[in-house]
């Protein structure tokens, strides 16, 4: 009997913790059905069947209490691990801090603004050209000529598109610029920094650092593997250690270049 006991005192004061933390969350209560004849001055809810073998339904009418909206939720992608990204060069997000702060630095947001060199999302709709529209436009202003002959663009097209567009630079560098995109179309084409296959049949002489770019670019030296974002180079040399390529200006690297022979691999760059 002393132990029924306990175990009951016990249930009640665990009930009692249990209601009391349920007083305190956002949640609607379930509201307990009960008899019509037993409430007073309640409104009704009738429902009439057109058939005379089903009764009348009354039930009281419970009108739920007010609750908070469901706050806005984000989904995110879980990553294995961490990407550098180029900077923004635009500014997409204007953060709002309150009048108070706008009222008393008023300097705040033309600070911001000049550090994306004065780019906001949505601000020139039309006043902006990315280099694929540039080069469609260029090449549908300058089409090849009556005998078929594919000519270059007149001087006129470049010169219109940097009055349009002046923050592409002037005439000459439109066409600079042409050039570089049109020639990196091509099939086949490498950038300019790359060196055809060395075992191929353009196979070029270029200099020991222009032949190791890609390596020393691509090649990370702390995973020890090509083309790492996580240890990418991003304005700061510690994330990607590149090899050092600056010689001691000593009497040991005076004679370095002479060939040593015949066969000397001096002969082969």
């Amino acid at each position: 009997q002393s132990m029924l006991s306990t175990d009951r005192q016990k249930i009640m004061e665990r009930t009692d913790i249990w209601n009391q933390e349920w007083k305190t969350r956002r949640i609607q209560p379930v509201h307990i059905t009960t008899s019509v004849g037993s409430l007073r001055g309640t409104r009704e809810c009738t429902v009439d069947s057109s058939f005379s073998e089903f009764p009348r339904q009354v039930i009281p009418l419970k009108t739920l209490n007010a609750a908070a909206s469901v706050p806005l939720m984000y989904s995110w992608s879980p990553l294995q691990q961490n990407f550098t990204v180029e900077d923004e060069m635009v500014l997409h997000n204007i953060p709002y801090m309150g009048d108070e702060i706008l009222d008393q630095d008023g300097t705040f947001m033309e600070e911001l603004i000049k550090n994306y060199d004065g780019k906001v999302h949505g601000d020139r709709e039309c006043g902006f050209i990315k280099d694929e529209i540039l080069v469609e436009l260029v090449n549908n202003e300058g089409r090849s000529g009556a005998d078929g002959s594919k000519k270059f663009p007149s001087d006129k097209i470049f010169e219109a598109i940097s009055a349009m567009f002046p923050d592409k630079g002037s005439t000459e560098e439109l066409k600079e610029k042409y050039k570089e995109l049109t020639e990196q179309q091509m099939p086949g084409a490498l950038p300019p920094e790359c060196t055809p296959n060395m075992d191929g049949p353009h196979a070029r002489s270029v200099r020991r650092e222009q032949s190791l770019h890609s390596f020393h670019t691509l090649f990370c030296r702390r995973c020890f593997k090509y083309d790492r974002f996580l240890h990418r180079e991003h304005g700061n040399r510690s994330f990607h250690a590149t090899p050092n390529t600056s010689k001691r200006k000593n009497l040991e690297n005076l004679g370095d270049r002479k060939p040593c022979g015949l066969d000397c691999y001096v002969y082969l760059v």
